[in-house]
Order: C-alpha cells, then sequence, then structure tokens
C-alpha cells in the first residue's frame, strides 16, 4: 500500500509540473515568436517482481509513479502574420533565431517585432540592440525606407540580420541562449511580417481539463490508500 502512495505522490508532484508547463504556453498564445515547451516522462524507478514471494520466475517490473525525464521546446513553425511594419521580420526557419546584446549577454529571440531608436539602432521590445551576422548592432539610416531580402539583408545599408541555429533552452521573456550557436542555414526571412505563437491554445484548453480531471482521481486513490492504511493499522493494533 506504501508503494501505491509514493507512486500517486510522484504522480500529482509531475501533474504539478506540467499544469504549469501548460499554463506558461497558454499564456504566451499570442506572444509572437513564442515556441512551447513540452515534457517527456519517465518511471521514476522500476523493480522487477518474481513469483512465489520473489523466488520464482519473473513476471515483470513495476513502476512506482512518473517523473519528467526531459524538457524541450516545440521548434515548429508559427503562422506569418502580415503586419505592414518596416521593422517587423518574421523568420521561417527549423530552428533559427535572430541575436540580441542584453545587460546580461547574447541572447536569441525568435519574435521579430523590432523598432528603431533614438540612436538609430535597431532593437527589440525590451531595446535590446538586434545583431547582424557578425554579432555587430545595426544601424539604420535616418529617415531610410527599410525592406528586407529573403537572406536576411536590410536595405539600404546592405547589412545581413543574425540568424543563428543551435539548441536553445527558455531563459525568461521571450528570450533563450543555446551553447553552440552556428549561423543559420535553410531560412527565409519575410518583411512587414512577424511568426505568431507555435501554441495552440484550444489542445491546450483540452490538455488543461484533463489534467485536473487526472489530479482530482489521483487525489482520491491518494485519500482510498490512506484510509486503507488507517484500517490494516487499526486491525493490527
Amino acid at each position: 500500500m506504501t508503494r501505491g502512495i509514493y507512486a500517486l505522490t510522484d504522480g500529482m508532484i509531475t501533474d504539478i509540473d506540467l499544469f504549469k508547463k501548460n499554463a506558461y504556453n497558454m499564456s504566451n498564445a499570442n506572444t509572437p515568436g513564442f515556441k512551447a515547451s513540452g515534457m517527456n516522462l519517465a518511471e521514476a524507478k522500476e523493480f522487477e517482481q518474481y513469483i512465489i514471494g520473489g523466488d520464482g520466475r519473473l513476471i515483470g517490473e513495476l513502476g512506482v509513479g512518473p517523473v519528467i525525464e526531459e524538457r524541450f521546446l516545440n521548434y515548429t513553425q508559427g503562422h506569418v502574420q502580415y503586419t505592414g511594419n518596416e521593422y517587423d521580420f518574421a523568420l521561417q526557419s527549423k530552428q533559427g533565431m535572430f541575436a540580441v546584446q542584453t545587460e546580461n549577454g547574447i541572447r536569441y529571440q525568435r519574435a521579430g517585432n523590432f523598432m528603431v531608436n533614438g540612436d538609430n539602432k535597431l532593437v527589440n521590445q525590451f531595446g535590446d540592440a538586434v545583431l547582424d551576422e557578425n554579432y555587430q548592432e545595426i544601424n539604420i539610416p535616418q529617415g531610410s525606407k527599410v525592406s528586407v531580402r529573403a537572406d536576411g539583408t536590410l536595405s539600404p545599408n546592405n547589412v545581413k540580420l543574425g540568424v543563428f541555429d543551435g539548441e536553445y533552452r527558455h531563459v525568461g521573456g521571450n528570450l533563450y541562449v543555446t551553447e553552440n550557436a552556428t549561423p543559420g542555414v535553410n531560412y527565409t526571412v519575410f518583411g512587414n511580417s512577424v511568426e505568431g505563437s507555435n501554441y495552440n491554445p484550444i489542445e491546450g484548453s483540452i490538455d488543461m481539463v484533463l489534467l485536473q480531471r487526472e489530479m482530482q482521481m489521483k487525489q482520491n486513490l491518494l485519500k482510498q490508500q490512506d484510509d486503507e492504511n488507517k484500517q490494516l493499522i487499526q486491525a493490527i493494533g
């Protein structure tokens, strides 16, 4: 019976993490360039089970509840939305991202909703400088009309937006880091557009409802296990 309590408790702890992940994804359903996060689960531990009190043949394995084995980003392409803003850029790429210079160092983002600040530098929504292919800040000539080619080259200054591939992890806001950034390949940049979030709020809402029902079921089973333990202790005592 104790093993059942452990398994249910492990399952509920994992459910809480899944609930937090789904809630965070849902809160970014309208965030440009947002990449939803996911989790892969595995058994916390498995015990071999034998017949005849453990002296007979192996009949299988018994797990003691799920744990999070891996966290990952879903790199599925988001819908490209036309905005008409000359400083908006949508990136179509498997794992490419734009680079920005933050106060904490270089970070990466998929969101291409940029602007030009008072110093004529291309920046993101937080004021971080957008970087070119050589990790240099990009200056936009004052009063110029900006356009972009498919490879990310801006006109009229002929500077290419930095697009870098990598295995990214989320670090807050809409920013990511990677230890293995390489120049992007097989990508296309669209001007006057942004990429929308790749999170599906309808599927997410269904997942949340199912997860809530699963957590309630486990709570009921946990109470049942606890009641049976009390009855057993009372019978022995």
